[in-house]
């Protein structure tokens, strides 16, 4: 079987995020579980599917919310910009800033963004499930 690169990079963020927990697991056991959880279709498929399942387990989420440095940007035209606000199980909110104002909100399926925008969205998801299990697990101890 043949995997992208970008699946191949979202491997690597979880692997990075299940390290300690796993730490005497090896390589090919973690694979597995990954491969398991989020079986390669494809890379667009993949992204929603993972992007889903964060949302589901963890509960939605803001890009205010993760103090994200910038969202991601599902479109720009001129000084019109269309960026994601929020995630949700099904899509994201979207704001639209005209000359850095904003001018109006919105909604976006997963479906309708590009294979760029999932990917930036499932690295932040990646990021926002560690986060979580680490905050869980602070808790539980």
């Amino acid at each position: 079987m043949k995997f992208t690169e970008e699946y191949v990079k979202v491997f690597g963020l979880w692997l990075g995020s299940k390290l300690k927990s796993h730490k005497n697991a090896s390589i090919d056991e973690l694979f597995k579980e990954f491969n398991d959880k989020y079986p390669p279709s494809n890379q667009r498929d993949h992204d929603i599917a993972f992007i889903k399942k964060v949302i589901t387990t963890h509960g939605t989420v803001s890009c205010y919310e993760l103090e994200a440095e910038a969202s991601p940007c599902i479109n720009s035209i001129g000084n019109t910009l269309l960026l994601v606000e929020g995630y949700l199980e099904e899509g994201v909110d979207t704001g639209t800033y005209v000359g850095g104002r904003e001018e109006g909100l919105g909604y976006a399926s997963y479906e309708e963004l590009s294979d760029d925008v999932l990917s930036e969205i499932a690295e932040i998801m990646v990021g926002y499930e560690a986060d979580c299990e680490k905050t869980a697990k602070r808790i539980s101890d």
